[in-house]
């Protein structure tokens, strides 16, 4: 009816990624979401968290006593919340996020996700503050701005 002025959907695919998962599990929980609701801070990473905050909740993130990193949804479903967290952030399939920490310890891992988490929500962060501090400032510009292109 439309012709192409309508671009036909087409359904998405997210083989091997965070996506797999509806959601993005607790992290004291592996096998419970992830909920602001939840009674303990630990469980979850707010965009507003402070670096030192989201280091200290990964690095407190619960996984098990094993050594190695392994991808192992079934048996170790912490370690595989984490890794899932790690490949949404990298962009890669989280069946391959193993082999990057291919003979890291635990803490090396958890060191490694805080850092990509604090280089990719910090600036999120900081944007939600600023406009939240200056929101009367941009309500103006945004209102004077639309009126401009109004008329």
């Amino acid at each position: 009816m439309f012709g192409d002025l309508f671009a036909q959907p087409q359904a998405l695919e997210f083989e091997d990624s965070l996506f797999q998962c509806s959601r993005v599990m607790s992290l004291s929980d592996g096998k419970k979401k992830m909920s602001k609701s939840d009674k303990s801070a630990k469980s979850i990473i707010h965009l507003i968290d402070e670096p030192e905050i989201i280091r200290l909740k990964i690095r407190k993130a619960k996984t098990d006593s094993e050594g190695t990193i392994t991808y192992e949804p079934q048996n170790r479903p912490e370690l595989a919340n984490l890794l899932r967290i790690y490949a949404a952030m990298e962009g890669m399939p989280v069946e391959k996020v193993h082999q990057v920490f291919e003979g890291d310890n635990m803490f090396a891992f958890k060191e490694k996700l805080s850092n990509k988490l604090i280089d990719t929500i910090c600036p999120i962060g900081d944007r939600a503050l600023d406009l939240c501090q200056n929101k009367e400032d941009l309500l103006l510009e945004t209102l004077d701005k639309g009126a401009v292109k109004a008329n």
